[in-house]
């Protein structure tokens, strides 16, 4: 079931802790969608912070291209301390600023699989690992993904993301 905030649907997101002076929230990744709303043809992406239980979001960012909109979702999640923590988040951020030596990056996948298997996760639907296989794939010269089809695959990692993974 796809959530929606300020009538746009949560594409992506990850809870952040509170603190003794912050409260619990989430980094989300909402989709502005121009045909849904022609008021929004530039920026269509949107990376915020919203608290838990608030109906809108707080300090956006905001994107024409959907690969710069989920770089930032993962920079944000890893600079919030949020639930996706471990070494795979912050690599699969690097890898995503343009790593280009292949070894390097599938040796990275090789850890974040096997991070992944030590907290029960399954590394099939593991953002973190997707978006290091997507570099690994680009680095090797593989055709483009259709943007339609990372669209739907990120509605798929919100889903896995939002019953607690």
């Amino acid at each position: 079931m796809i959530e929606y905030i300020n009538g746009y649907p949560i594409v992506m997101e990850g809870p952040t802790p509170g603190t003794g002076i912050t409260r619990k929230g989430r980094i989300i990744l909402v989709d502005r969608n121009p045909d849904v709303d022609p008021n929004y043809k530039d920026h269509r992406w949107v990376t915020a912070w919203t608290g838990d239980g608030d109906k809108t979001w707080y300090h956006g960012n905001y994107f024409d291209g959907h690969a710069s909109a989920v770089q930032n979702f993962y920079k944000r999640l890893v600079e919030n301390k949020g639930k996706p923590v471990g070494l795979r988040w912050e690599d699969a951020y690097s890898i995503s600023q343009g790593a280009c030596n292949p070894l390097g990056i599938a040796n990275t996948i090789v850890k974040a699989c096997a991070e992944c298997r030590e907290i029960n996760v399954d590394t099939h639907d593991d953002p973190a690992i997707r978006l290091m296989v997507y570099q690994l794939a680009s680095v090797m010269g593989m055709e483009p993904i259709n943007a339609n089809e990372f669209w739907h695959d990120d509605y798929a990692i919100a889903e896995h993301i939002h019953r607690g993974v």
